[in-house]
C-alpha cells in the first residue's frame, strides 16, 4: 500500500484503531501519517504504542466533519461499521476536502448480509469519480485489496 501513496506528502488513516496501519505506512514511507478514530480509547492506545515513531500523529474525531485535507487517505476495515447514509456522509466530506488527484484506498474485507453492497459500491464509485475528476471503468474498478468488488464478496457467517 505504501507504493500507492508514493509521492503523497501526508496520508490520513481514517478509523485507525490501534494505529498499526498508520505506523506501517509511516515507517515505509518516512512521511507523516495521521491516524484518526472515533474511539478515544483506541487513539490513546495508538499514541502509546507508537510514541517512538516521529512520523505518526493520532487524534480522536467525532465524525466525518473532522476529516483533514490530505493528498492520501486510507479507509481500512471501516465501511462495514457504517450505514449507507453514514458512508455517504463520510464520502461527501472526502469530496469536499480531498485535493484533485488525491489517492483514496478503501480496503473492506467484510461485507455483511443485508448491508446492500451493490448500493455501497455505487456510492463509493460515484464519489471516487468525483474526487479523481474522471470517469472510471466500473466493470474493471475494484474496491478492495483482493481485487474483488464488494458486491462479489462472500457473506460472513
Amino acid at each position: 500500500m505504501a507504493e500507492i501513496f508514493a509521492g503523497c506528502s501526508h496520508v490520513v488513516d481514517y478509523g485507525c484503531g490501534s494505529g498499526w496501519l498508520a505506523r506501517t505506512l509511516a515507517d515505509r514511507m518516512q512521511r507523516p501519517v495521521t491516524g484518526i478514530d472515533f474511539s478515544a480509547e483506541q487513539i490513546g492506545l495508538a499514541a502509546q504504542r507508537h510514541a517512538d515513531c516521529p512520523w505518526t500523529l493520532f487524534a480522536p474525531i467525532t465524525g466525518p466533519a473532522d476529516l483533514p485535507r490530505a493528498p492520501g487517505y486510507v479507509f481500512h476495515g471501516l465501511l462495514h461499521h457504517l450505514s449507507i447514509a453514514e458512508i455517504q456522509q463520510l464520502l461527501d466530506r472526502v469530496r469536499a476536502v480531498a485535493p484533485r488527484g488525491a489517492r483514496l484506498v478503501f480496503v473492506e474485507p467484510v461485507c455483511f448480509p443485508g448491508n446492500a453492497p451493490d448500493a455501497r459500491d455505487k456510492v463509493l464509485l460515484d464519489v471516487i469519480e468525483d474526487v479523481v475528476k474522471e470517469p472510471l471503468d466500473r466493470k474493471s474498478t475494484r474496491l478492495n485489496s483482493s481485487h474483488i468488488p464488494l458486491s462479489r464478496m462472500p457473506s460472513s457467517a
